[in-house]
């Protein structure tokens, strides 16, 4: 016989069998994983933490010449706060300050360094972070421990 058959033995008629009850039986496991499988969409807002936030800070440039480290380590060397007020008020207050100016502290070497007043804290604290800076060689010191704090909710 020269007609090519479809199924030529019993061994081909077997493997379509099972092949084909494969196949139904992955649809009805699917299915019904599927079926129990509840997906919701939440609401879900992620926060950096504070030190990526801080990092984050200290490297935005604050004019042509200097970041925010710059201009910290030059306000701390120099002992002027005025310039660094501006910029940090500048800084802190898209981000921080939705409806109102923030309030603000800066702590060099666990020493009150340059603050922006506020009334009294209703809330945790939505910055309170700290990192070390690098001194330049020609200073007495090598590096300094800044510490940034913005306060929750005030009156």
């Amino acid at each position: 016989m020269n007609k090519k058959a479809f199924l030529e033995s019993y061994a081909d008629l077997l493997g379509w069998v099972v092949l084909i009850i494969g196949i139904i039986m992955w649809l009805i496991i699917i299915t019904f994983t599927n079926l129990q499988v509840k997906s919701s969409i939440k609401e879900k807002v992620e926060y950096l933490n504070n030190e990526e936030i801080l990092i984050s800070i200290l490297k935005s440039e604050v004019n042509s010449k200097e970041t925010y480290s710059d201009l910290i380590v030059n306000s701390y060397i120099n002992k002027k706060d005025d310039v660094l007020k501006t910029y940090t008020q500048e800084t802190l207050d898209p981000v921080f300050g939705k409806l109102k100016s923030v309030c603000w502290r800066i702590y060099i070497n666990d020493e009150l360094f340059s603050k922006e007043d506020c009334g009294d804290i209703l809330s945790e604290p939505f910055l309170d972070s700290s990192v070390i800076l690098p001194l330049p060689k020609y200073f007495h010191e090598d590096t300094i421990t800044l510490r940034i704090e913005v306060p929750g909710f005030v009156r």
